[in-house]
């Protein structure tokens, strides 16, 4: 009786996920085919060639249900299998200073983002509750396994996949870590009144880590590493998602620098912020990089970047100052013999090079 009303929870549970993901696409009803772009659809064709039979029965089934089958929230589906090519594709890694390709990805690189990206009380409450997990009540322990298993399979499904990319990544994780970790509040020691203390200088701790990094949360790097530190251990957006272009321009403004030479990691144009610059060369699939090819068909060409030296106000994303998605991957290490004359929320650094 009580797997049977365990099983009823779980599919209650499914449905109002499945209908709070509906409604949020609008009750489409299409087939997968036909809510990708032509570039990732041509795609989808290639890995169902690469991965069936041409006269299999399952590639033929897959065929079908892609181009023929209208199924609900076709869009979130499509999403999900854009993300499971990119997780089997992969991109190319940084890690403490160096640049992998996917299939030498680090098998512990997820371990580390969780280890310096999450605050350090939090790690702590984590160790705590793992460590006194005895102590909770026999009748509870059962429960404890949906809070558990979630986690262990969400993380180890992406250190497994051949993305060495964010935090973002793994957000799932965190709602589950939290309920797990909450039960410390909860633990009792012979010298009560050390645990109390200790437990308030912990949430004191967590408040102050917060407020101090605001409002650059995007950049946030525990007491391990440090903000102004984390350019050397992670990029991307787990501390540049071409978020400081307002930030910039306040301090092209406040210094009265009209035009810059400028290397930025983003999604949209830096003009559209009253940015004026002299493009340098940037990741090849964002739509700022001046050889940029509608579906970044440029990336598949054969053309090096132009890393010449520049003179004058430069500024660059940290993600392309480590080279991480650029052709040549030593495009920029001659700037590593300046030093910055401004950082700007820890991801965009300003250089002043003369002759």
């Amino acid at each position: 009786e009580k797997i049977a009303r365990r099983v009823i929870r779980f599919f209650v549970i499914f449905l109002i996920a499945f209908l709070v993901i509906f409604t949020a696409y609008s009750f489409k009803v299409q087939t997968i085919a036909s809510t990708l772009p032509e570039h990732y659809k041509e795609r989808a064709y290639q890995e169902i060639d690469k991965r069936f039979d041409s006269n299999s029965i399952i590639r033929d089934t897959t065929l079908f249900v892609f181009e023929k089958v209208p199924l609900p929230a076709s869009d979130y589906i499509s999403a999900v299998g854009t993300m499971f090519y990119h997780s089997t594709s992969g991109f190319r890694g940084f890690l403490l200073g160096k640049l992998k390709e996917p299939e030498q990805k680090w098998w512990y690189y997820f371990i580390i983002v969780f280890l310096v990206k999450t605050p350090i009380p939090t790690l702590i409450f984590l160790f705590l509750s793992i460590i006194f997990f005895r102590k909770i009540k026999k009748e509870y322990a059962i429960d404890e396994l949906f809070l558990i298993i979630p986690i262990i399979f969400l993380f180890v499904t992406f250190m497994l996949n051949r993305v060495s990319y964010d935090l973002r990544h793994i957000l799932t994780i965190y709602p589950f870590i939290f309920v797990f970790i909450s039960k410390v509040i909860n633990l009792k020691f012979k010298n009560q009144k050390f645990w109390n203390l200790s437990f308030i200088f912990l949430l004191l701790w967590y408040i102050a880590s917060t407020i101090s990094i605001y409002p650059h949360y995007t950049a946030y790097f525990n007491e391990f590493v440090l903000p102004e530190n984390g350019y050397k251990v992670l990029s991307g957006s787990n501390i540049d998602a071409g978020h400081e272009l307002i930030r910039l321009k306040d301090f092209m403004e406040k210094n009265k620098i009209d035009k810059i030479n400028f290397s930025f990691h983003g999604g949209v144009s830096p003009r559209n912020y009253g940015i004026e610059y002299d493009s340098m060369p940037t990741t090849c699939f964002a739509p700022v990089n001046e050889n940029y090819e509608l579906f970044a068909a440029n990336c598949k060409k054969d053309f090096i970047e132009d890393c010449s030296k520049r003179t004058g106000i430069l500024a660059i994303s940290v993600t392309n100052l480590q080279n991480r998605f650029l052709k040549n991957t030593t495009c920029y290490d001659w700037l590593k013999n300046y030093e910055p004359i401004e950082k700007i929320g820890y991801s965009v650094f300003v250089y002043n090079i003369t002759k």
